[in-house]
């Protein structure tokens, strides 16, 4: 497909002025006191990037990354310092709340003057005007100044405008975290729709299963530099792990103060219906968690089984307890394997691990053994999912027409 925006050997230097230290202007000549000093700042080096007619790509990064420096070279209201940006058709673009709007003049107002700033006739915005007030939720406040509106309300206008100006190239800068669910939901259908009709989108946002639900193809920026570039599954997997390796789960520092015997929990894996370690599975489909141990002689009174179940990303998804489903045996002792069955694991896409503790259930403080994110899944199911949902639940549908 033809490219809709091609970016080549792309950079982007500001000049950021420097500070003397407290009290060396004192020393200083007056000519070189108030002499202006500025040290080079590259926001961008040497990007290149090519987004085809149609396709939707999410930039993803840390705060300071680059990517809404880039959105805004992109959009036109930046210029590189060196290397070109060539689109092909209308471009809108929604960046940091309020941009391009009047906080003195009303929602309508801000309707006409944002229409007008993208080339739009008067005749054009009046055609548009009823759909952008209805996507809004905000005919109530359309006479209200733009300064009494919630960061809500002017993401909300902002959206609304955007979507409704029919541009070829729609570019979105983390418009959607601000808005409530209900809005989000339908900024995505919006979104969904702009992609049927072969519309090109930019989207730069934080939200990594959103990003991976809606997009194409994501580019991961770090320092100013496009780090990987590619598809949504994978690079989204590898972003969150870069990002949460480090991370434990809330009951990690508890167990940190109580004495574990070492090596108890020898393996933890995730098995097939017929026994073959697995990687990957389909949701619905039967597995089961393979748990070995070994108590190197010593006996544990009691004992009850934790499985917690952790998306990449470090989100509690499942914490299951055998002591509350009645699986409470009184000693634990020798060598041997825990099976847990699941027919099936309602999970949706995504990369899962599995965490297990052994515990005294008469003192849930006292922790004989751990082995934290000993096994790994990767989800594929294809069904379509909502990227705010963890689980998914099959079910039977019946029509049960009455005669």
């Amino acid at each position: 497909m033809p490219a809709a925006i091609e970016i080549k050997n792309l950079s982007k230097k500001f000049d950021l002025p420097v500070k003397p230290p407290e009290g060396v202007s004192k020393l200083l000549p007056i000519g070189l006191m108030t002499a202006r000093t500025c040290r080079d700042f590259w926001a961008l080096r040497d990007i290149n990037l090519i987004v085809e007619s149609g396709k939707m790509l999410g930039l993803i990064g840390r705060n300071g990354s680059g990517k809404s420096t880039l959105l805004k070279i992109i959009s036109g209201i930046l210029h590189p310092t060196t290397g070109s940006v060539r689109t092909i058709g209308r471009v809108t673009a929604l960046l940091e709340l309020g941009a391009g709007f009047h906080e003195e003049l009303s929602g309508m107002e801000n309707i006409f003057l944002s229409g007008a700033i993208l080339g739009l006739s008067r005749k054009e915005i009046f055609a548009v005007l009823p759909a952008i007030i209805e996507f809004s939720g905000l005919a109530d406040f359309m006479d209200t100044p733009l300064k009494h509106y919630s960061s809500g309300m002017q993401a909300r206008l902002g959206f609304s405008i955007a979507a409704h100006m029919n541009p070829e190239i729609l570019l979105i800068d983390e418009a959607l975290s601000v808005g409530d669910m209900e809005f989000q939901s339908r900024c995505i259908e919006r979104i969904g729709e702009f992609r049927k009709n072969g519309k090109t989108i930019v989207f730069v946002t934080h939200e990594i299963d959103l990003a991976n639900y809606i997009c194409d193809e994501i580019a991961w920026m770090e320092d100013g530099r496009i780090r990987d570039c590619g598809s949504p599954d994978l690079l989204c997997q590898e972003y969150r792990r870069a990002f949460h390796k480090d991370a434990r789960s809330d009951l990690n520092a508890a167990t940190e103060a109580s004495p574990l015997i070492d090596d108890i929990i020898q393996s933890v894996r995730v098995l097939s219906q017929s026994g073959d370690k697995r990687a990957e599975y389909n949701a619905q489909e039967p597995l089961d968690i393979e748990i070995v141990y070994n108590t190197k002689g010593a006996i544990l009174e009691h004992p009850a089984i934790r499985l917690l179940i952790t998306r990449a990303d470090n989100l509690a998804i499942s914490d299951i307890r055998s002591d509350e489903v009645g699986f409470a045996p009184e000693s634990l002792h020798g060598s041997g394997r825990i099976i847990i069955r699941f027919r099936p694991l309602l999970l949706l896409k995504g990369s899962y691990e599995f965490s297990v503790f052994i515990y005294d259930r008469t003192n849930p403080a006292h922790i004989y053994a751990r082995h934290l994110r000993g096994a790994q899944l990767t989800s594929i199911t294809q069904r379509l999912h909502n990227p705010f949902l963890i689980t998914d639940h099959p079910c039977s549908w019946t029509i049960r027409p009455e005669s």
